[in-house]
């Protein structure tokens, strides 16, 4: 799945890359669609692991790990990158999938809005709003990064820090960040 995709896979293929027959896979996985929720719990529960594994970190901090665990490819690997895409599109049709992304984005939004709690923030800006708006343009600016040739990781990166710590109220400066993640950018 992660090198075809999820339409273009079959249980073959499946089966042959974790070195078993079809019906032995069918024993642990009752169908395709097993196997990719599974592969989107993993994906997703590692990604939510790997950003709130900082959330005692100072807000100015918890930016920097959220703004480069998004846009830095070593963060999500290419070969999770298109199936991320494809569970997008998927959970319109796939109840299951839905719910495994609503869940996640209810995740990383409340880490988001800690966060914002933590901090001064733009005059009027309460933490809920900034916190959906800090995640309306993640999701933008990450998809994005993809498709516009005007817009690689190295902007959007750059204008979701300015943007987070604008928000935020803070000042932004790269050389303030503790030892967490240096070296990261």
């Amino acid at each position: 799945m992660q090198t075809k995709g999820y339409a273009e896979t079959s249980l073959t293929d499946l089966a042959k890359a974790a070195g078993m027959s079809v019906s032995h896979l069918l024993y642990y996985f009752p169908s395709k669609e097993a196997v990719l929720e599974q592969l989107c719990s993993g994906i997703l529960e590692r990604i939510v692991t790997e950003i709130t594994a900082y959330k005692d970190e100072p807000p100015e901090e918890r930016i920097h790990v959220l703004v480069d665990h998004v846009f830095i490819r070593g963060a999500l690997p290419r070969e999770e990158l298109g199936v991320v895409f494809e569970l997008i599109a998927l959970s319109l049709h796939r109840p299951k999938i839905r719910r495994m992304l609503m869940d996640y984005d209810r995740e990383m939004t409340g880490y988001v809005r800690d966060l914002f709690t933590k901090v001064p923030r733009q005059p009027g800006l309460t933490p809920d709003d900034a916190a959906l708006m800090a995640c309306a343009l993640w999701m933008g600016l990450f998809t994005n990064s993809h498709y516009d040739p005007a817009l690689d990781d190295g902007r959007a990166r750059r204008l979701f820090r300015r943007s987070l710590f604008a928000m935020a109220n803070l000042e932004h400066s790269r050389t303030q960040t503790s030892g967490a993640t240096a070296g990261r950018a």
